[in-house]
């Protein structure tokens, strides 16, 4: 595939327009030379003139023609999508970090503009260790709880470093006093197994600080909360009126301008440099529903939606991927 390009900095309409006009001022002031003749050469020399200016011009533009021809075998990608009836449902109650990542996934939010979707993380990692400690019981012996009491040290740790990374709303107040807490906890937790302490006592120590962290757990999410609602508020009206779609608008809906959208659809990039298959999974089989050409030959003409609807009572992702799987080694 032979393809003219233009590598100047400038845009090429702004170059073409300066061009034609010193390629117009070129004639006029040529044709003034030749005015005086009666033949054909009184407007074909100034034109001749005039078409050397501009093409001298355009070399401003940098054109070059760009031959691209694919070798050996194309890789390809296999797009699955879920055909079940809960792709049709939108998603109101969706965390709002989730929500803001996928925005600017798309360019249709701010960069900067997120939640602090860490203390969301970091409440996460303190829920885990709150949970290996309430496994702690009194008939373990000392090598058990000690193995207990590391993973629940690792697990405060993992919220103590991702609070350590935290940017963006909410900030740095509430990372100031968040990571405080947590550092306490943490020292707190590699003392738990420190001294000759009996396993039932350590069990109770174990026990108490499990349900002291939950209560940690809350505030952080509380936090999280009022950081989520800050960074919504501070959006502009584009951003609000794309994040409130993304609430209202399906799944399906979604999918379909990831994938379809002509602009910044992934299937168009995908098929820029690669065989692309789509396949809805609805049932027990694979269903067949686009595939690319050779790009190298063909030019990426992709539907404008999927034309079918979610409709699968169930949600069985697992049979029409293992069909699939056997497919493709079949090939």
């Amino acid at each position: 595939m032979t393809q003219l390009e233009f590598s100047s900095a400038w845009p090429f309409s702004w170059l073409l327009a300066v061009s034609l006009v010193l390629s117009a001022i070129a004639f006029v002031f040529y044709r003034g030379e030749t005015r005086a003749r009666q033949d054909a050469l009184s407007w074909f020399l100034p034109l001749l003139r005039s078409s050397g200016i501009l093409l001298i011009a355009m070399m401003i533009c940098g054109p070059r023609l760009h031959h691209r021809r694919i070798t050996g075998q194309l890789g390809r990608i296999i797009v699955c999508v879920d055909g079940s009836q809960s792709m049709s449902l939108a998603d109101p109650d969706l965390e709002p970090h989730r929500k803001f990542l996928a925005l600017r996934a798309r360019g249709l939010i701010a960069r900067n503009a997120a939640p602090n979707f860490e203390l969301s993380s970091a409440a996460e990692h303190i829920a885990s260790a709150a949970s290996i400690a309430l496994q702690a019981q009194p008939e373990m012996n000392r090598a058990e709880l000690q193995a207990i009491t590391a993973q629940t040290v690792a697990a405060l740790e993992k919220s103590v470093a991702v609070l350590k990374a935290t940017s963006g709303h909410g900030m740095p107040k509430t990372r100031r006093i968040q990571k405080q807490h947590l550092d306490e906890l943490l020292e707190r937790a590699r003392s738990l197994g420190n001294g000759a302490q009996e396993p039932a006592h350590w069990t109770v120590a174990l026990n108490s600080f499990a349900a002291e962290l939950s209560r940690h757990e809350l505030v952080l999410r509380d936090d999280y909360a009022n950081a989520s609602a800050d960074a919504i508020n501070d959006l502009d009206s584009h951003s609000q009126a794309a994040y409130q779609r993304f609430s209202e608008t399906s799944r399906w809906s979604r999918v379909e301008s990831l994938l379809l959208d002509p602009l910044t659809g992934l299937l168009r990039a995908f098929a820029a440099r690669h065989m692309v298959e789509v396949r809805m999974l609805e049932g027990k089989q694979p269903g067949p529903f686009w595939h690319s050409e050779n790009p190298a030959k063909e030019p990426v003409i992709l539907p404008e939606t999927f034309d079918v609807s979610p409709t699968n009572v169930l949600t069985d992702l697992a049979s029409p991927l293992k069909a699939l799987v056997f497919e493709k080694r079949g090939n």
